[in-house]
């Protein structure tokens, strides 16, 4: 038995229609949409809105429909992530290796299987060049470059891309344009589904995010939260700073240039998580403290969207810290500074 739906159109399985109705309304629209697109769906999800939770039970439901899935992400963490919330028979590519004798045992592997996962380097491979997937889904679409999403949409039939093109952009040194992801190119000319209802960041981290980036769309829970901008002046450098303060499991520390990254853990050791921003993208943490210094004239500085994800993988605590004359050189902090100001924060 199932959800009625028209006939034509994929449904909502019984065995996931308690899982569906715990969706809020937005949720519900990006996934139904997702099974019966034409093409294509775009999901702007905005940070904590429950993208990988929309991921996990689109596959599923895709999986109940006999449909082959194709699952994209930008790095192994995220497929790690998504992988935890499904039971299903699934092949990690270049991961497993594949050891057959003829090309018949080769399609009879990939027939029994329900998904197939791994990055977009992953799909180069000749095995899957006569392959053909029903849905290719890409998490963190924004994050990965235009070219090298084309490598896994080209073997499937339709796609779904996931994503923020307000967080972190493709990396590319050479080319303005190779900055720019398929997710952002395709909804500049496409209806998009937008997830707006966050359910990590308590109010008050929230109205910061919302304020520089989101024109106040984001749409919080009620739950309180607190943040605290250090100015690093008053302190000898960072480690006085670091070992004057309580640092838990619960608490991630997080940088914008490795070799800081490096210097923090030399400092802290195992207390707690200590990450470069980028590589943070996607996860969440209690805690958050964000380490601005060393204050450069610099792209990786001065970029609005590493700001944004930064701010935004805190749930209960943000604690900003750096030197304010350095940092009210920039536009960026100046902006940053100017909203902490409005909301009382600071």
């Amino acid at each position: 038995m199932t959800t009625m739906i028209p006939a034509g159109k994929l449904s909502i399985p019984l065995a996931y229609n308690e899982e569906f109705l715990k969706l809020n309304d937005e949720q519900r629209v990006a996934l139904y949409l997702s099974l019966n697109c034409k093409k294509f769906n775009l999901i702007h999800g905005f940070p904590g809105t429950g993208k990988s939770t929309i991921i996990s039970l689109l596959i599923k439901i895709l999986v109940h429909h006999q449909k082959k899935v194709l699952l994209i992400c930008y790095t192994n963490l995220a497929i790690d992530n998504i992988l935890k919330k499904i039971k299903l028979n699934y092949h990690r590519a270049l991961k497993q290796e594949l050891n057959f004798e003829n090309v018949t045992e080769l399609k009879n592997y990939f027939d029994s299987l329900d998904l197939v996962v791994g990055t977009c380097f992953s799909f180069s491979d000749i095995v899957f060049l006569n392959r053909k997937f029903d849905f290719c889904i890409v998490d963190e679409a924004s994050q990965q470059h235009l070219l090298l999403t084309l490598i896994p949409l080209h073997i499937s039939r339709k796609f779904i891309l996931v994503g923020d093109h307000l967080q972190l952009k493709p990396l590319a040194t050479k080319s303005e344009a190779l900055r720019m992801s398929l997710f952002e190119y395709l909804s500049k000319r496409n209806n998009v589904c937008e997830l707006r209802r966050q359910y990590r960041m308590g109010e008050e981290i929230m109205s910061i995010a919302n304020t520089l980036f989101y024109n106040n769309k984001m749409i919080g829970f009620g739950k309180k939260s607190a943040v605290h901008f250090v100015d690093s002046r008053k302190y000898k450098d960072i480690k006085d700073f670091l070992e004057k303060i309580d640092l838990t499991e619960k608490t991630a520390i997080l940088c914008y240039f490795n070799i800081q990254v490096s210097h923090v853990k030399s400092i802290v050791g195992k207390k707690c998580r200590v990450e470069t921003v980028d590589r943070f993208q996607g996860s969440e943490s209690e805690e958050i403290i964000l380490i601005f210094d060393p204050i450069m004239d610099c792209e990786i500085m001065c970029s609005k969207e590493r700001l944004n994800v930064g701010i935004t993988r805190a749930k209960n605590k943000l604690t900003l810290v750096g030197d304010k004359e350095k940092m009210l050189q920039f536009e960026i902090f100046e902006a940053l500074f100017g909203t902490l100001n409005d909301l009382g924060i600071y």
